[in-house]
């Protein structure tokens, strides 16, 4: 199973975090997947639109068709934040900053097949991911983030309190499929067959809530 080796002061440390850029990925993973009435709800309330945009941009379709695999989300999509605190248009500049290169390389490895169509070899694929999530955000989420934020920050609140009367164990439980503390400083991430990755003492570790039922980490 795939798990990370945690020491007790990068847990000691970490900390949950609102980010508007996650809360974007999830509902974009809404628009393509609804998995329950809520999504399913977003979803048709967007489609039209978003299809359009879609049908408009073929480069944008193309990154999307090849963010997901069953089981794995591209990482350029499940790019962490690098703290509290930031607007979207800051965090969405981070996924600018990958570069194409390095965007291409997160879509092979979440393409169903390894090669990539020559849309996706052409400059800009880091700005197409970009603009791709630049779209749900002002189209569908921008005029609702105030609601939403304040949701994301209560239930930080509710998982804080938890974390002070149960501990990490009952806390980390709750994150998700397949999200399990082991003992012994180490923390299921996923099932699948990889080896225990160390995380650096130095390292920062976030705990970002988002609406829906997708659950990953970056």
């Amino acid at each position: 199973m795939g798990t990370w080796r945690i020491s007790a002061d990068l847990l000691a440390r970490s900390r949950f975090v609102v980010s508007p850029r996650i809360e974007t990925v999830a509902a974009l993973n809404d628009l393509v997947r609804p998995s329950d009435a809520a999504g399913r709800a977003f979803a048709a309330a967007h489609r039209e639109s978003f299809e359009a945009m879609l049908a408009e941009h073929p480069v944008r379709r193309a990154v999307l068709e090849h963010s997901w695999r069953p089981g794995w989300i591209s990482d350029w999509l499940a790019l962490p934040p690098d703290g509290p605190g930031h607007t979207f248009a800051g965090e969405v500049d981070d996924v600018r900053a990958l570069g194409d290169k390095r965007v291409r390389a997160y879509l092979r490895e979440s393409s169903p097949e390894a090669s990539l169509p020559r849309i996706l070899t052409r400059p800009g694929t880091a700005e197409h991911a970009a603009l791709l999530l630049e779209w749900v955000w002002t189209h569908a989420l921008s005029t609702d983030w105030a609601r939403r934020e304040r949701i994301l920050r209560a239930d930080i609140v509710s998982r804080t309190a938890r974390l002070a009367t149960h501990g990490w164990a009952a806390v980390l439980r709750d994150l998700g499929r397949d999200r399990e503390w082991l003992g012994d400083g180490q923390l299921r991430i996923n099932r699948f067959d990889l080896p225990s990755r160390v995380l650096d003492d130095d390292a920062d570790l976030y705990f970002v809530p988002a609406h829906g039922t997708a659950t990953w980490v970056g």
